[in-house]
């Protein structure tokens, strides 16, 4: 799981963004080794998105709810 963290939440975007294409689901379905196609096609994939895929936080506190959702799951 691409993980950031920076007190400025889209300097922590910016800072995984080489993983977008890797948040696509076609992506693990094709034929695709080209890292280029492979950033092309991550260009859709939204901040949005990054943010609810990925571990990126901005304070502690944010964190400790993002990991609590995996804890509470059951994952240790």
């Amino acid at each position: 799981m691409p993980a950031s963290y920076d007190q400025d939440k889209e300097k922590a975007l910016k800072s995984i963004v080489f993983w977008k294409g890797a948040m696509i689901k076609a992506f693990f379905e094709t034929d695709i080794h080209d890292p280029r196609k492979i950033q092309e096609n991550g260009q859709v994939v939204g901040n949005d998105t990054m943010e609810q895929m990925a571990f990126v936080i901005s304070n502690a506190e944010e964190g400790i709810e993002k990991i609590k959702k995996y804890t509470d799951l059951g994952i240790h």
